[in-house]
């Protein structure tokens, strides 16, 4: 008796485990997602915030509270690993948001984790920049300094730039030249006028 009991024992045993083999581990299975962060902002070192609301998300590795940095024009990639379907949002974005272009300071990111036809974790993944248009690839691009600011006008550094226009002389310059022809023009019309009545007076004589 101890002998067939064992014997069924061990038969439940080999095909308890043949299940586990057969059958997809959708338990622990988990599906890794790398997302490559580009960066070009030459001489600077650029701090990121990761952030979510979802509270079955998890951070990357890379930042492992949220944050990183990269500097220069080197780029990083995240690996986001999720153990779940569900959809997962996530926002990415500068802390130092004045060193980047307006249209990439806010990338918003979703995620779409679901089961395949295989019964094994999948994913899909969509990204929208600032301007509110989805993107291929994720970067962030510094802005450019003015080579000439006193040429675009506004304030600059808490001074107020000046707009400059083309020198075309003095203005008081001007007006003595015109004062001067005025005169000269005064004076040829005055002697003109002269001349012709003193011709006009010898005819009649």
């Amino acid at each position: 008796m101890k002998i067939k009991r064992i014997n069924a024992l061990l038969i439940g045993i080999l095909g308890l485990l043949s299940v586990f083999l057969l059958t997809p581990d959708v338990f622990a299975e988990e599906v890794t997602l790398p997302v490559l962060i580009q960066q070009n902002v030459q001489g600077k070192t650029i701090n990121y915030r990761l952030s979510t609301q979802d509270e079955n998300a998890n951070y990357p590795a890379e930042a492992g509270n949220g944050l990183f940095s990269i500097s220069d024009d080197q780029s990083l990639t995240l690996h986001f690993a999720f153990f779940k379907p569900g959809n997962y949002h996530y926002t990415l974005a500068p802390v130092e948001k004045n060193l980047i272009q307006a249209q990439e300071q806010i990338y918003d990111i979703n995620v779409l984790v679901f089961y395949n036809k295989n019964s094994q974790l999948s994913s899909v993944i969509s990204a929208t920049n600032s301007a509110g248009y989805k993107v291929d690839s994720i970067a962030f691009a510094g802005i450019a300094p003015d080579k000439n600011p006193a040429n675009q006008g506004g304030v600059i550094g808490g001074k107020t730039a000046i707009k400059m226009y083309p020198k075309t002389g003095e203005l008081k310059s001007q007006v003595s030249l015109f004062g001067l022809l005025l005169v000269v023009g005064v004076m040829i019309i005055g002697g003109t006028r002269q001349y012709f009545y003193q011709q006009k007076g010898k005819s009649r004589v």
